[in-house]
């Protein structure tokens, strides 16, 4: 296990931080293009060596999702440049429409949350992914604006809905 041992555990899965063994799972997953292309930050085609280069950056707030130890997918947080952070994440296809993106992304929300409740936490998602705003509205963010970002696998911009969760116990900052 890497230096960051925090796992995350929820009903069905465990969240830990990537490792060099994961490489091959991730590049299985990540490289088929309806999972690329909902995501802005994920290259197309995605190579074993992207994943490998993703792995050694070793980042906080970074998991894969594992389910009965296979991985399936990955949520991550990133520091945003106001303060707070963003999370990300994507799910192998096989295992969309399960709810298991809802569970892991609210696993990682707590996790963060615990660390600082009154952390901002942001979500976006490509306007046609449906699929995606649906996870978002479960966990209970709210629409704040669109705009432009360039995705990694189109190569071009596209619209992105953004999105904040209130603060426990009261209004944004």
């Amino acid at each position: 296990m890497s230096a960051d041992a925090t796992v995350l555990r929820t009903q069905r899965l465990v969240m830990r931080a990537p490792e060099p063994s994961d490489a091959e799972a991730i590049t299985a997953f990540v490289s088929d293009w309806d999972v690329a292309a909902m995501t802005a930050n994920i290259p197309h085609p995605y190579e074993i060596e992207d994943a490998r280069q993703w792995i050694a950056r070793g980042e906080p707030d970074r998991f894969v999702i594992l389910l009965d130890d296979d991985l399936i997918g990955a949520c991550t947080a990133v520091p945003v440049v106001d303060g707070g952070f963003e999370i990300g994440y994507w799910l192998g296809k096989p295992l969309w429409g399960r709810g298991y993106m809802t569970e892991a992304a609210a696993a990682l929300i707590a996790h963060l949350r615990q660390r600082n409740p009154k952390e901002r936490i942001f979500v976006g998602h490509l306007l046609f992914n449906s699929r995606s705003r649906r996870v978002i509205e479960k966990l209970g963010f709210i629409h704040i604006g669109n705009r432009a970002q360039v995705s990694v696998a189109v190569g071009r911009e596209l619209a992105v809905a953004c999105y904040e969760l209130p603060l426990p116990n009261g209004p944004q900052s």
